[in-house]
């Protein structure tokens, strides 16, 4: 799913590939990611599987775990293990307000993402031995300069919202609570990948599980306490932050060489080459969150929670689709590379339809249990919500598990677009679905209903528009080949 783009740990990135050697640094193989013909599918995959990709797997298991189990406990699922009198044990109230909140995070942390972590993961294999040091301090320096613009723009949006969108609503209030903590997570996200740009991987993993636990203990101790609020459930990610930057600052502090000389270029270097995936990032979360923000407006932070608690059913997804498109994003560039635009086609089809088939059930299992899964993960209280609003029917996970194969499509096409050196057509693709979300909003009104089929328009029209992209560039690939031949 287009959050994946945020919570992805692991150091094959497509963005990544379209620069990479068949070895390099990152220490990806060419061996690695081909397959033998007479092998099958599956057990190639297997096989090949580099133990580098397995230990990034499984620091983004521990977060994905992190990050569910948090959203659970907000919204209220382990409430019935305390009293009524104990306090507050999380509602869908504040999962609206968690959700709404850490979607602004998000979109801090996707421009991060496409201007800082991804430039530096890409950059860092073609530093030598003694520039290292230098380039990790230019880096850093760029990821402070970017947290300061983004906290700067996102303080006059608070001062506008408070000035004329209602005054200092509940929301604005968590919002501006979360604004003041995401430094520490701008700089634990910098912390992870570099890590990783270094090859890492396993320390990073190790890490992961010792910053989970912080997290989980603090949010265990809040519970205990009956303090389970949307801003307290903040408090335990960043006190989780806060171990993770100080732990990871004293280990490899040394790692950092800082100096004037060379920021102002880098940071050009980053604008130039994350422009693209910045902006594609960033309309892809705003299209994860923007029914989330709109239902909270318009309905209230109720129907926003209870909205959240169905969207986070189908986040079951991402950890097949991370782990599946890691491996897609390197061979595809690769394939290319080596055969052109046949080894491509025959790469796209072989995993594609392994991706749209698995999805495709998954699609079938919300379509049946959808509403069972959300009483599940979330508890009764919300299909209760259903009871008194909609009939006593859940068709929100269902509706919303439609997306599913269509964003599986969405990522594979992705890959083949960044394989070819077309990352503006991602970027156009995504802006024109979110256009086609917020237009069926605001034409049809809030609502669940409403807000679940703009979610799977939008990504339908994703999924179209970069099959109409890939289409016209393989229609011009003799072209495209030229102009690649012209620049190198």
């Amino acid at each position: 799913m287009p959050q994946a783009k945020f919570e992805t740990a692991t150091i094959i990135s497509s963005e990544l590939q379209t620069t990479l050697l068949p070895e390099t640094k990152i220490g990806v193989r060419a061996g690695a990611i081909e397959q033998s013909e007479k092998t099958g599918f599956l057990r190639s995959v297997i096989d090949r599987l580099p133990m580098t990709v397995f230990w990034a797997l499984v620091a983004q298991a521990l977060i994905s775990v992190t990050r569910i189990l948090t959203t659970v406990t907000v919204g209220g699922r382990l409430a019935f293990l305390g009293s009524e009198t104990q306090g507050s044990l999380g509602s869908q109230e504040q999962l609206g307000l968690y959700y709404g909140a850490f979607g602004v995070l998000t979109v801090l942390i996707a421009l991060h993402e496409g201007f800082v972590t991804v430039p530096m993961t890409v950059f860092f294999p073609r530093q030598s031995k003694d520039n290292e040091s230098k380039f990790s301090g230019h880096m850093l320096v760029a990821s402070l300069c970017l947290i300061g613009v983004a906290l700067c723009c996102v303080a006059i949006w608070i001062l506008w919202q408070y000035q004329f969108g209602g005054g200092m609503t509940l929301a604005l209030t968590v919002i501006c609570f979360v604004i003041v903590l995401a430094p520490l997570q701008l700089l634990r996200e910098f912390s992870r990948r570099w890590l990783l740009a270094n090859l890492e991987v396993r320390p990073s993993a190790l890490l992961e599980g010792l910053f989970s636990v912080t997290c989980l203990a603090t949010l265990a101790g809040l519970f205990v306490l009956g303090k389970i609020t949307a801003i307290n459930a903040f408090i335990a990610i960043a006190v989780m932050n806060v171990v993770a930057l100080v732990v990871w600052w004293r280990i490899y502090r040394k790692s950092f060489e800082f100096s004037r000389g060379g920021v102002k270029k880098q940071l050009g270097e980053n604008f130039r080459y994350g422009r693209w995936a910045a902006a594609e990032n960033c309309c892809s979360t705003i299209t994860i969150f923007f029914c989330v923000w709109f239902l909270n407006r318009q309905l209230g932070l109720i129907s926003g929670g209870v909205y959240s608690a169905c969207f986070n059913v189908t986040m079951l997804a991402n950890p097949f689709l991370l782990g599946v498109c890691s491996l897609l994003g390197a061979r595809a560039a690769q394939e290319f590379t080596k055969g052109g635009w046949d080894s491509l086609i025959r790469t796209l089809l072989q995993y594609g339809t392994f991706i749209i088939v698995v999805l495709s059930g998954f699609s079938i299992l919300l379509w049946v249990f959808g509403a069972d899964l959300t009483s599940m993960m979330f508890g009764k209280k919300y299909q209760d919500w259903f009871v008194a609003n909609s009939g006593g029917v859940n068709e929100i996970t269902a509706t919303l598990g439609l997306a599913i194969p269509c964003l599986g499509v969405s990522f594979v096409l992705s890959t083949a677009l960044l394989a070819i050196g077309r990352p503006q057509d991602n970027f156009i693709c995504a802006l024109a679905s979110l256009f086609v979300l917020i237009l069926i909003n605001w034409t049809w009104g809030p609502g669940l209903k409403v807000a679940a089929i703009s979610y799977v328009s939008a990504m339908a029209c994703n999924a179209l528009l970069r099959i109409v992209c890939l289409s016209r560039a393989w229609m011009n690939r003799e072209i495209l080949v030229a102009d690649t031949a012209s620049t190198a």
